[in-house]
């Protein structure tokens, strides 16, 4: 079932079969200007979250009852466009349970060089050194497996279940030439907090494939969509690195 597959998430998600998956966890494009390998990252604000409700319709499809949606973006804050809110709203519109919020504080807080209206309340500029996880679960809240499934930790449970996580960004986005991937640490604590081992991981923007590499190491199963062929070159040879027994076909 581990697959990494080169080709459109909307396209592809339609040939995964209904009520067959765990988690979908992922971060879908920031809609920021970036400079992704094949995907252009500049559209109307509204246009791109219709974009991303087509792809996680087919997601919600995909998924068990109980099964976790799990999506980690950041607003527009340059456009003033709180696109998570919208698509927030939507995906409990289309009738998944929110469960909750977690805020990614990244510790990243550089020298600000705009402050806006400096030293007025006229147009103040605000700084934002954090993203969101929002956590969505499907028809019910609770999602069944084996006891002896379970990976986490006493402690991991008592640290993640905190709705504020201080987690340092990641540092390879030049290793791997992609401009926004997120840290390992991130998908470890959602895996371990909303996952058992041996259930199937979905991200249908798997990019250089963080969410795919952690799923493995976790013993979880993963199917990682990216129309990048480079990205997706890149997800398999990091897990290959982990595990050279690993085959893709």
């Amino acid at each position: 079932m581990n697959q990494i597959i080169c080709a459109d998430a909307l396209t592809t998600l339609k040939q995964v079969k209904s009520n067959s998956v765990d988690i979908v966890l992922t971060s879908p494009p920031y809609n920021f200007d970036m400079n992704y390998d094949e995907h252009n990252d500049k559209d109307e604000s509204h246009r791109y979250v219709d974009t991303l409700l087509e792809i996680f319709d087919e997601c919600i499809r995909t998924l068990k009852d109980g099964g976790r949606l799990i999506i980690n973006m950041q607003p527009n804050y340059k456009e003033y466009f709180p696109s998570h809110h919208y698509l927030t709203t939507a995906l409990i519109e289309r009738g998944l349970i929110w469960r909750g919020e977690i805020v990614w504080l990244k510790n990243n807080l550089k020298k600000l060089t705009a402050w806006g209206s400096w030293m007025s309340p006229s147009c103040p500029y605000l700084s934002y050194p954090f993203e969101f996880i929002e956590v969505f679960s499907k028809t019910t809240l609770k999602h069944s497996g084996e006891k002896d499934n379970i990976d986490i930790t006493k402690d991991e449970f008592i640290k993640y279940v905190n709705g504020h996580w201080t987690i340092a960004p990641e540092t390879k986005m030049k290793e791997f030439s992609h401009p926004a991937m997120f840290p390992e640490e991130l998908v470890k604590r959602c895996l371990r907090l909303f996952s058992y081992k041996d259930d199937l991981v979905l991200d249908p923007f798997n990019g250089v494939g963080t969410t795919t590499l952690v799923a493995h190491n976790l013993g979880r199963r993963y199917i990682g969509i990216d129309i990048s062929e480079a990205y997706c070159n890149t997800a398999k040879q990091r897990i290959i690195s982990s595990n050279p027994l690993e085959k893709f076909f």
